[in-house]
């Protein structure tokens, strides 16, 4: 759990699997800002303890601490609905388009991994910045995991095969119970093709991931 937006990693044995981090980064609601915002310690933005929901901009940091000369990754979904991603002041991740004006954002949400080099300092500066305008709910980070490349390979690996298994089921099921319900006319499979429908898409993985195409607008989501 980071302190003071900083997690401390040092003790943690990567080789045992990966580590859910809690989402207690700082956090800097209303503002794009860029590694260089933080480069004076003493003239750093202001920064706030709890998330805004509903606020269309914003910015989320946090430093990770490690043993020198390590190579750890981060995953996690990206933040609705536009994020860019800065790892030791380089960008190294883009999904949609985050902009201060509504009309050049473009919105869209993936899963990310995001590669860590520790250098001597043992040190690591990771900033999210994100745009919503499209929804009054978002702006907060999903859940995240770091770990070995290694352990984090298993891991996704693992993600993936219980998304494909549960969400290509629930689809399944969806159409028959929709074959039921047309030659039947019966409102129960209607209802129960409608439920395993939205249980399939809730499994954002398997949504985002597998069942729709990479360029799909995100907008119609």
């Amino acid at each position: 759990q980071p302190q003071d937006g900083v997690l401390d990693t040092r003790e943690a044995d990567f080789s045992a699997g990966v580590y859910h981090v809690e989402n207690s980064w700082d956090y800097y609601p209303g503002q794009i800002l860029y590694p260089e915002a933080f480069a004076d310690p003493t003239a750093a933005p202001e920064k706030q303890n709890d998330a805004k929901r509903d606020e269309t901009l914003g910015t989320w940091r946090l430093r990770i601490l490690a043993q020198p000369d390590t190579y750890l990754d981060l995953c996690s979904y990206s933040i609705d609905y536009s994020t860019r991603v800065f790892v030791n002041g380089t960008e190294v991740r883009s999904i949609g388009f985050v902009s201060e004006d509504p009309a050049q954002v473009v919105h869209d949400g993936l899963y990310m991994t995001l590669p860590i080099y520790f250098g001597e300092s043992g040190e690591a500066e990771i900033i999210y910045q994100y745009a919503n305008h499209m929804h009054n709910d978002g702006g907060f980070i999903q859940m995240t995991v770091i770990g070995t490349p290694e352990r984090i390979d298993e891991y996704q690996r693992s993600l993936r095969l219980n998304a494909m298994v549960v969400g290509g089921g629930l689809m399944m099921l969806f159409f028959y119970y929709l074959l039921c319900a047309a030659f039947q006319k019966s409102r129960q499979f209607t209802a129960l093709a409608v439920c395993c429908l939205v249980m399939a898409l809730r499994n954002q993985m398997f949504f985002t991931e597998h069942l729709l195409p990479p360029d799909f607008p995100y907008l119609f989501l």
